[in-house]
C-alpha cells in the first residue's frame, strides 16, 4: 500500500488504542503542513532558493489536499519563507487534516465516527489496523 508522508505523519501521531492523537494543537497542525510540504518537495513541485519557497510545477499526482495548498502558494504574488507558509496554513489545518483522514479511511487504516457533545458535532478517528502503525515504526527504527 502506497502512502505519502502526510498520511504516515497522521498514522504515527495517532494513539494506537485510543481514539485520539498523541499531540494536539500547534504541533499537529504545523507537523501536518510540514509533511505536506515535504511531499510536494519530493514530488519536485516546490523548491527552496535563497530561503524562499518557490513553486516549480503546479501539476502533481498527489492527493487533492496537496494540490489545493500548492495552488494557494502559486497564486501568491510574493515568494515567502517556508516558516511563513507553515504558520499561515497551520491556522487553518482542519480541512487538509480531514481530507487526509478521509483518504486513510478509504484505504481501511482508520475509522471516522460522527459524534455529538450536546449540540456540537465532531469527528472521532480510531486506528482500525494497528499493524500498519507498528510496521511503520519498525521500518523507521
Amino acid at each position: 500500500m502506497k502512502l505519502n508522508i502526510a498520511e504516515y505523519f497522521l498514522i504515527l501521531i495517532h494513539h494506537p488504542e485510543k481514539a485520539r492523537n498523541l499531540a494536539d494543537g500547534n504541533v499537529l497542525n504545523a507537523g501536518l503542513i510540514g509533511s505536506i510540504f515535504l511531499d510536494l518537495s519530493l514530488n519536485e513541485n516546490i523548491i527552496i532558493e535563497d530561503d524562499r519557497l518557490i513553486v516549480k510545477s503546479v501539476q502533481t499526482r498527489l492527493p487533492k489536499v496537496h494540490k489545493e495548498i500548492l495552488d494557494k502558494i502559486s497564486i501568491s504574488p510574493k515568494t515567502r519563507k517556508p516558516k511563513v507558509w507553515i504558520s499561515r496554513f497551520s491556522q487553518r489545518a482542519g480541512k487538509p487534516k480531514r481530507g487526509i483522514q478521509e483518504d486513510l479511511e478509504k484505504k481501511g487504516i482508520i475509522d471516522i465516527e460522527d459524534k455529538r457533545f450536546l449540540f456540537i458535532p465532531y469527528k472521532q478517528t480510531r486506528l482500525v489496523n494497528n499493524n500498519v502503525r507498528d510496521d511503520l515504526i519498525k521500518e523507521m527504527r
